[in-house]
């Protein structure tokens, strides 16, 4: 059960202990350190936009101890540390039973050394847009079609959607839907370093193998192709390309994008992909500081307000058949194919920024008297959302 603000209530009632309350206290963070921690059984709630979005695959449904979809605290720890969490802080990780983090961190990324009051932007699932300032909207996009999310200076994401269908719960299930949506199947990223060389990597859906391991390719003026795979890291001056076991992070002066890949969990029967790719976009700057005001599906909501502008969401029924219709429409400058790409590697567009020495942001107030946009909204503070948190995992 929740309080108006999304915290967890009651946590002596729950048939499982989330980690969040466990380690609120010291008396319960020692009782967690140690090699051996407690085997308490938590949901990977960072992973999942379900717990955010009940009507997607419905209340009550968080896996039992031991089942599909659950896993252990000690699993949690390990997860954590490698991914560098440490200490665990506000808007860098939280993990528990259906932890509403509006999609800060994922099962390996660990986002450090965010700007205060800044919490990262996503797109996860089919695909759930968390956006900057805390807004929310779904995309569904076209069928093999290239998006731009983020155009900056010197920096341009292209997401390309896939449509698929797939089913959630099983046939006699009271919830069971037959749903007809789209994932984020291919990320290219374009880059250009300080000493004007333009890096593109790209990361790919359908390359990713049952071992969930990263697996990216590279391109240096366009140069010969070079892949990553695990756990490594390529300096091209002032861009950096690094792996995580399955993670692929670039950083730039302004930005830290994360393009990680997930098994399909929750959706069943899927026919033609085994992965889908979720996306964080950390700014690692002041917005006030950007000559270069981003742009892009995502990236336009950095528009220096700091209020949350929600999009359209798709509404999914109980059960039965359901075709995902949402396209950000409200959240965003413009209309969807303002923001298609010729091909993975173009910067150019209607509102690209890629090439600009100097934009200001979107006109927020001019766009929602033109009906454009929603109404802006303030959103809660950062430290009232479940996952403030402060515990160090270097010792486990």
């Amino acid at each position: 059960e929740r309080n108006q603000r999304g915290r967890l209530n009651s946590p002596r009632n729950m048939k499982s202990v989330s980690l969040v309350s466990l380690l609120a206290g010291s008396a319960y963070a020692s009782h967690c350190s140690g090699s051996n921690p407690p085997v308490y059984c938590c949901i990977m709630g960072c992973d999942s936009q379900y717990a955010n979005n009940p009507s997607y695959f419905g209340p009550g449904t968080t896996p039992a101890c031991g089942q599909p979809g659950s896993t252990t605290l000690s699993a949690i720890f390990e997860v954590a540390r490698e991914g560098g969490c440490s200490p665990l802080t506000e808007n860098s990780c939280s993990f528990g039973p259906n932890v509403w983090t509006r999609g800060t961190c994922s099962e390996e990324t660990v986002l450090q050394g965010s700007i205060p009051g800044s919490a990262p932007a996503t797109a996860t699932g089919d695909p759930h847009l968390t956006l900057p300032h805390g807004g929310r909207a779904d995309f569904r996009g076209e069928h093999k079609t290239l998006y731009n999310f983020l155009s900056a200076k010197g920096l341009a994401v292209n997401v390309m959607t896939e449509l698929a269908d797939f089913e959630l719960h099983e046939k006699n299930h009271s919830w069971h839907k037959l749903v007809h949506g789209s994932f984020l199947t291919q990320v290219h990223i374009i880059a250009r370093t300080n000493t004007n060389k333009i890096v593109e990597a790209s990361f790919w859906a359908d390359k990713i193998g049952e071992n969930n391991a990263a697996w990216a390719n590279f391109t240096v003026d366009g140069g010969a192709a070079s892949s990553m795979g695990p756990k490594q890291t390529k300096q091209l001056d002032d861009v950096k390309l690094q792996t995580d076991y399955s993670s692929l992070h670039i950083i730039t002066k302004e930005f830290e994008v994360i393009v990680t890949p997930k098994f399909f969990r929750k959706e069943k029967n899927i026919f033609g992909l085994h992965h889908r790719l979720d996306l964080q976009f950390k700014l690692l700057v002041p917005e006030a500081d950007m000559a270069v005001a981003p742009h892009g599906i995502i990236g336009q909501g950095w528009d220096r307000d700091g209020k949350a502008i929600d999009g359209e969401q798709d509404t999914f029924p109980v059960s039965g058949e359901f075709t995902t219709y949402s396209m950000a429409k409200g959240a965003i400058e413009g209309v969807p194919n303002d923001y298609k790409v010729a091909s993975r590697g173009a910067t150019n567009f209607k509102f690209s920024r890629f090439d600009a020495t100097s934009a200001s942001p979107r006109d927020v107030a001019a766009l929602v008297a033109a009906g454009e946009l929603n109404q802006p909204k303030k959103t809660e503070a950062l430290s009232d959302m479940v996952g403030a948190t402060e515990y160090n995992f270097s010792n486990f």
